[in-house]
């Protein structure tokens, strides 16, 4: 089902395309998806492939978009890239504002941390980030908005790696709701039943 947001719409895959709205017709609530082989889940680090990201780029954001025409870094849920310094291997990435997720709670820098922890380990999601093996050190909240990521090695194209990172709900995992890593700030929510 669509879910709600009061931030600007981000910009990203769809920015290409002008989508106009017909008053005079209905539109459904829900988009029910058929794939030819079975989907045994619906979060994004529990597996991979094409059929996965079909699905999960509905439910989830990611923080950028690039985009192949303009050879640019669109904003999504990140809004600033910035190298801390000349390593390349300390970073700050500023969040949208204002970006709610599917249960009502608001995107913030611990939503960020959190996921950057989740993706990386092998214990807790079954495909782990590959952009960021071998490379993360730590990451942390340095204000509402803002994380701080911290590289073992130098990363000078680190904002084209982290587009493709789809954000998770801290908030989902707190609250111990069924089936969390299904919880994201996409323009779907999942219909709430489980996979597999």
């Amino acid at each position: 089902k669509p879910s709600q947001s009061t931030a600007p719409a981000p910009s990203g895959a769809g920015s290409q395309v002008t989508v106009e709205k017909d008053e005079t017709k209905k539109y459904k609530e829900e988009v029910v998806l058929a794939y030819a082989s079975d989907v045994f889940t619906a979060e994004p680090g529990q597996d991979s492939g094409t059929q996965y990201d079909l699905l999960t780029n509905m439910t989830f954001r990611r923080l950028g978009f690039y985009n192949q025409i303009s050879g640019e870094i669109e904003d999504v849920l990140a809004v600033k890239w910035e190298q801390m310094d000349d390593t390349a291997k300390v970073w700050q990435i500023t969040l949208r504002e204002g970006v709610k997720d599917h249960i009502g709670g608001t995107l913030g820098a611990d939503d960020l941390v959190f996921t950057f922890e989740r993706i990386i380990d092998g214990t807790q999601v079954k495909a782990p980030n590959s952009v960021l093996a071998g490379v993360y050190e730590s990451s942390k909240a340095v204000d509402d908005l803002t994380v701080e990521l911290v590289l073992n090695k130098p990363v000078f194209d680190l904002p084209f790696l982290l587009c493709g990172v789809k954000v998770y709900s801290k908030d989902a995992f707190d609250q111990k709701i069924e089936n969390p890593g299904y919880i994201s700030y996409g323009p779907y929510k999942w219909g709430g039943q489980e996979i597999g």
